[in-house]
Formats: structure tokens, C-alpha cells, sequence
């Protein structure tokens, strides 16, 4: 009876060190997953607020253009509305 109970425990013992092992690599490689995304992520995130500040200058920069083309149009009509009235003239 003694040697069973000897038996059992040392085979729990083994098991619980079998498992243990097993589980410090599991979280360590979790850890490191976790880690290695989190780095990710955080590049990711950076590089959106990049693009969302690149996309915001465009968007300025067309408005600009507009502003400049509406400008310019308004003085080629006048010039050309001055035109026409001096060669009807």
C-alpha cells in the first residue's frame, strides 16, 4: 500500500512538473505574442495619426487650389466681360 502511495505521489509530482514547465512556456510565448502586437499596434497607431494629419494638409491645400481657381476665374471673366465691351465699343 505504501508503494502505491509512493507510486502516486511521484507520479504527481512528475506530472505537476511536466505541467509547469509546460505552462511558464505558454505564458512566456503569450508574453512575448502580446508584447509583439502591442509594438505593433502601437506603430500602427502612430502611422494613422501620420496619415490623418497628411490627409488634413491635402484637404487644406484643395481648398486653397479652389479658392485660388474660383480667383482667378472671376478676374479672367471680368477681364474678358471688359474685353468684349471695348471691341463692341
Amino acid at each position: 500500500m505504501n508503494e502505491l502511495t509512493a507510486e502516486i505521489t511521484r507520479r504527481h509530482q512528475k506530472n505537476t512538473e511536466t505541467i509547469q514547465t509546460i505552462m511558464k512556456t505558454f505564458y512566456h510565448n503569450l508574453k512575448d505574442q502580446l508584447y509583439s502586437k502591442k509594438n505593433e499596434n502601437y506603430h500602427l497607431v502612430r502611422e494613422l495619426q501620420q496619415l490623418q494629419r497628411d490627409k488634413n494638409q491635402l484637404q487644406q491645400e484643395v481648398q486653397f487650389c479652389s479658392r485660388r481657381i474660383a480667383e482667378l476665374e472671376h478676374v479672367v471673366g471680368i477681364q474678358k466681360a471688359k474685353e468684349m465691351r471695348e471691341n463692341k465699343g
